[in-house]
């Protein structure tokens, strides 16, 4: 069993994020009180590149292309409302009410195991 569920959707983009960029950091800038903009940092020698943190558990585009690339399946489980995202056979599976969260939560069992 997994505990992603105690985390919140910020904290499962980052794990998300690293994931798929390791040398990367992800950074957090103020622009307001209490207002926060997310971005991942790459470095080589230098910065190489600054992009916004993508937003895998509430944009259908960026969990997409999570599902898409890594062989997931998506199931609406409507009596329960809850999604099941999972892989063949079902060897990693998560579920969630939110679909864009439980393909970011299997997606971090594939690469990384449980918390």
């Amino acid at each position: 069993m997994n505990s992603y569920g105690e985390l919140s959707d910020l904290e499962v983009n980052k794990l998300v994020a690293k994931s798929i960029n390791p040398d990367c950091d992800i950074v957090g800038y103020e622009y307001g009180p209490g207002m926060f903009s997310y971005h991942i940092e790459f470095y080589g020698s230098d910065v190489v590149g600054v992009k916004e943190l993508p937003d895998y558990c509430n944009n259908p585009a960026d969990s997409w292309k999570l599902m898409v690339d890594n062989d997931m399946s998506l199931e609406k489980y409507t009596s329960a409302n809850l999604y099941l995202a999972s892989t063949a056979f079902r060897m990693k599976q998560a579920q969630h009410k939110n679909p864009g969260r439980a393909i970011a939560e299997c997606f971090l069992m594939i690469k990384g195991g449980e918390v």
